[in-house]
């Protein structure tokens, strides 16, 4: 927090302002917002004692979006007070946070067991990303789409949560009810596409010089 660098990074990325003070004011509102997740999850969720939150063998996508922000925090020392946060009020969903963990770990060592790590220089992964081939051939674009936006388009896109200062733009080459794909081009010339997401995710008209 005393780094300017990293603070004026910070500010960028949230759009606000980035002091001690002003992050110790939010706290208690992200408290509370905390502690209504964990009811949610301990009185409705995981109320019948399932192992995860579909009932499988093992952690699905629910379970990461459920659990990442509260393994998170629990790693930083005073994140999550210890008198609203503990395993005496919240007894199933800590039991599910073990469960969770545990599994994690299990995939993290299979994972790094199963395969050869190969390292590369940082010239030799942009190489390599902006010469690889896409990972879809074909693309479409919704014309029924109510944003209006044609194949071709110059466009821009960016977050609607944090780092919405930042925009990538070019040419609209996909357009689904589920994503965006932008074309554009890396230092090199090469073309690079890149994928938004819809949800919280804008896209917009740009002028062909502004891209």
């Amino acid at each position: 927090m005393s780094d300017k660098n990293f603070t004026d990074d910070r500010k960028e990325l949230w759009g606000r302002e980035w002091t001690s003070a002003h992050q110790e004011s939010l706290r208690p509102e992200a408290l509370v917002v905390l502690r209504s997740n964990m009811y949610f999850l301990e009185h409705d969720l995981l109320t019948d004692g399932r192992d995860f939150i579909f009932e499988g063998q093992g952690p699905t996508l629910a379970d990461i979006h459920a659990a990442w922000i509260f393994t998170w925090l629990a790693g930083m020392d005073d994140a999550l007070p210890k008198d609203l946060f503990s395993a005496k009020e919240f007894p199933k969903t800590f039991v599910w946070f073990g469960k969770y963990t545990d599994a994690i770990s299990k995939a993290m060592k299979q994972m790094e067991s199963g395969r050869k790590v190969r390292q590369l220089k940082g010239e030799d992964a942009v190489k390599e990303i902006s010469e690889g081939p896409f990972g879809e051939k074909q693309l479409s674009v919704d014309k029924r789409d109510p944003t209006g936006l044609k194949e071709g388009e110059f466009v821009h896109g960016y977050p609607q949560d944090t780092g919405f200062t930042r925009r990538d733009k070019g040419q609209l080459v996909g357009l689904t009810m589920q994503e965006v794909v932008i074309s554009t081009k890396a230092q090199s010339g090469a073309e690079i596409r890149v994928h938004h997401p819809r949800w919280n995710f804008a896209i917009e008209r740009a002028s062909a010089s502004g891209a």
